[in-house]
C-alpha cells in the first residue's frame, strides 16, 4: 500500500495538480501545492492541500502561498467554494486553513490510514473537513464586503500549576483528547473534544484562583450539550 501512495504522490507531483513553493533568495524548493478541481466540473469545486519541508514551517511561508494560490482561484478563475481536509491532530494544518478564512464544516470519524500496528491492523485516523466560499473570501479580503472581517472561532486558554494532572482530569473524566506540547517554548496542552478545543497553559508557580472565589460568582467555563444530564463526571 505503501508504494501506492508513493506513486500517488509522484503523479500528482509531476501533474498540473501541483505548485512547487521555491524561496526567491535560491530557489530551493521547500513545498508544494495541490490545487484541484473536483467532479462534477459543474460544481466549480476545488481543494487544497499543501505539503512544506518541516525547516521551513511556523514562518508564515504556508500562509503566505495558500494565501496567493487563493487569491488567483477567486479572483481569476472565479471559481466558488475551495474545500481542504487535515487531520485533528495536525494542529498547525487547521489553524493555517483557519487564518485563511477557511470554516469548519465536519469531523468525520476512522476516515484514513498511513500506517499499519503491531498486528498488521490498519491504524484509523479521523478528518476534520474544511471549506471557503469566494463570498467569504471576498468578504475577508475587504471586497464587496460592507461588513468587513470577522471573528471565525475561539479557544479557551486556561491556566494551570500542573498541565500533566489538569489533561489527565479533562481526558479521564471528560473525555478529551490530550496533545502535549511540553517540550515547547511555552509548554502547553492541546484538549479536543467534537468541536471544542481548550489550551492549557503553565502559570509559572503563581495560584490559579477560580472565578467564584476570586470574584464570589461564575465559573471558569461552561460546556453544554443537548442531554446536560449525560455530562457527568464517569
Amino acid at each position: 500500500m505503501r508504494s501506492v501512495w508513493r506513486s500517488e504522490d509522484l503523479d500528482r507531483t509531476m501533474g498540473k495538480t501541483c505548485t512547487s513553493i521555491c524561496l526567491n533568495s535560491s530557489g530551493q524548493m521547500i513545498g508544494n501545492l495541490y490545487f484541484n478541481q473536483q467532479e462534477p466540473e459543474a460544481f466549480q469545486t476545488w481543494e487544497l492541500g499543501y505539503v512544506f519541508n518541516s525547516d521551513y514551517q511556523g514562518k508564515g511561508l504556508a500562509t503566505e502561498s495558500c494565501r496567493e494560490l487563493l487569491k488567483y482561484g477567486f479572483e481569476t478563475l472565479k471559481i466558488r467554494p475551495v474545500i481542504a481536509k487535515c487531520n485533528p491532530y495536525n494542529v498547525s494544518s487547521y489553524r493555517l486553513l483557519e487564518r485563511l478564512g477557511f470554516r469548519r464544516e465536519g469531523h468525520a470519524l476512522q476516515t484514513v490510514y498511513f500506517k499499519f500496528d503491531s498486528k498488521g491492523q490498519p491504524i484509523w485516523h479521523d478528518t476534520y473537513t474544511y471549506a471557503l466560499l469566494r463570498n467569504e473570501w471576498l468578504d475577508l479580503q475587504g471586497k464587496e464586503a460592507p461588513r468587513g472581517k470577522r471573528l471565525l472561532q475561539s479557544h479557551s486558554v486556561f491556566p494551570t500549576v500542573n498541565l500533566e494532572k489538569t489533561s489527565d482530569f479533562y481526558s479521564r473524566f471528560m473525555g478529551f483528547k490530550a496533545v502535549p506540547y511540553l517540550e515547547a517554548k511555552e509548554p502547553h496542552v492541546c484538549l479536543y473534544r467534537d468541536e471544542t478545543e481548550i489550551i492549557l497553559t503553565q502559570s509559572h508557580g503563581q495560584k490559579v484562583i477560580p472565578n467564584r472565589v476570586l470574584y464570589g460568582y461564575g465559573y471558569d467555563a461552561y460546556f453544554i450539550i443537548r442531554k446536560q444530564e449525560l455530562l457527568g463526571f464517569s
